[in-house]
């Protein structure tokens, strides 16, 4: 049995298009939760017409709580969505066997279901899973692919087998929550990979250009947090000076120097703290083997 969690926040414009793609899914899943994070559009209207239309669509509020930290919101979002489902599941007798996040900007081909799980039953170590992540810049459309040329796992639309999803210990609260728990996985000797039969298309465009310093001031920020190696972020912000603009490089420069010289606090996770600190030295050995 398959259960979708999505976290919607303002979501008006591409919500109902994500519908139609979980409705025209070859393998539906049995229960979608969408957990209204505070939404001051239609957002709630859009999931109360689903949910009176469809019984295995359910809403969850988040109104009660609206101030929170933006950097590690996403993570606590869907923890507390997939303890939500567990206790429906629990409170049905039903067998939950995977667990999908998908964000509320993110549409998926019709068989995106039926071929992760096939992949799945195909693969007993297969702990997390996505299919080819696929990005439009303009009318342009782009896969990213990791530092060693492998699609990367979408964090946006993965799902996760549960027995892996017990193992890390649920949906991790912390900054880039999506990349912690495949971090985990791979840790405790699950496989995270993309599958190549089928596609995940993001569909809202890049944050504005006046309004990606911001971003990279933040990004950099979270990198401190996660415990970064310093080299490694100060290459990375070569890379997004040359490959970007100087000023992206320089904002993501600025952001973990500032967290830097401040001595903020880094997160309470050692098993994570240790994997970002290594990342000089997976990037020495990566361009050594080159």
């Amino acid at each position: 049995m398959l259960v979708v969690v999505t976290p919607a926040k303002n979501e008006q414009q591409t919500l109902p298009m994500v519908a139609k793609s979980i409705l025209q899914q070859t393998h539906r899943p049995k229960f979608w939760l969408i957990v209204d994070d505070c939404s001051t559009d239609k957002t709630p209207q859009i999931i109360k017409k689903l949910e009176n239309k469809y019984a295995w669509i359910k809403c969850l509020s988040t109104k009660s709580e609206c101030s929170y930290d933006s950097i590690e919101r996403y993570g606590y979002i869907l923890r507390k969505g997939f303890s939500y489902t567990a206790n429906v599941c629990h409170l049905n007798k039903l067998k939950c066997e995977f667990l999908a996040v998908l964000d509320a900007d993110t549409i998926l081909d019709e068989n995106y279901y039926e071929v992760l799980i096939d992949a799945f039953h195909n693969e007993p170590t297969l702990g997390i899973a996505s299919g080819i992540y696929i990005e439009k810049h303009g009318d342009d459309l782009y896969a990213p692919k990791s530092a060693d040329g492998e699609y990367l796992t979408c964090g946006a639309a993965m799902v996760f087998r549960e027995a892996c999803y017990k193992e890390i210990g649920g949906f991790p609260i912390l900054p880039r929550s999506d990349t912690v728990a495949k971090i985990k996985a791979i840790n405790r000797g699950w496989k995270v990979k993309a599958i190549r039969s089928t596609n995940t298309i993001h569909t809202r465009p890049r944050t504005a250009k006046p309004k990606l310093w911001q971003e990279y001031v933040k990004r950099g920020a979270v990198d401190y947090k996660l415990n970064y190696h310093p080299i490694n972020t100060f290459l990375s912000g070569i890379y997004i000076f040359v490959k970007s603009s100087p000023s992206e490089g320089l904002s993501y420069l600025t952001g973990y120097s500032k967290s830097f010289l401040l001595k903020e606090k880094k997160i309470d996770d050692e098993e994570i703290k240790e994997y970002f600190w290594g990342s000089f030295n997976r990037l020495l050995m990566r361009t050594l083997k080159k």
